[in-house]
């Protein structure tokens, strides 16, 4: 059971890795539109 965790946790890791980096993608993709609109 210890070893399917360890296994387990990198792709856990990956996943959230990639989540955050879609997020900060996201976050640009808003300022960029936001400054489109206020300048």
């Amino acid at each position: 059971m210890h070893k399917n965790k360890l296994n387990f946790l990198p792709k856990q890791y990956k996943y959230i890795q990639n989540a955050s980096l879609i997020l900060l993608f996201k976050m640009e993709d808003e300022k960029r539109v936001i400054n489109r609109i206020l300048f």
